[in-house]
């Protein structure tokens, strides 16, 4: 019976390793960002990003994202070029007024877009 309990109590405690994902587009299309994230604490993200910019696909590897802030309030981005030398991405949004959404702003090569986040 002893056995059973430790057994219960040890499976219950281990953190869940599930995965998610946040992707954010501009309302014309002309930009969308995805990047797969672990349902931990952080969220951090676990694989490339992928971007569809102008209908180019740009995949960017996640070593190249240097600085990475997620939680309910807000999320931002900073991604460098492919040299690690100048940012090349950058994304900050603000939690609206529902729950699982967020708006803000992207800028990718000097160009600007409005976005909406979503997780």
């Amino acid at each position: 019976m002893k056995a059973l309990a430790v057994l219960i109590v040890s499976l219950v405690s281990f953190q869940t390793f599930a995965t998610g994902s946040v992707y954010c587009e501009s309302k014309n299309a002309e930009f969308t960002i995805e990047a797969s994230v672990a349902r931990m604490y952080g969220n951090p993200v676990i694989g490339d990003i992928y971007i569809t910019l102008k209908g180019e696909s740009i995949i960017l590897n996640k070593e190249q994202l240097v600085n990475y802030w997620s939680d309910a309030d807000s999320l931002k981005m900073l991604i460098l070029d492919d040299n690690f030398n100048l940012p090349r991405v950058k994304l900050e949004a603000k939690r609206t007024f529902l729950r699982d959404t967020q708006k803000g702003i992207v800028t990718i090569d000097d160009q600007e877009f409005k976005i909406i986040c979503t997780y």
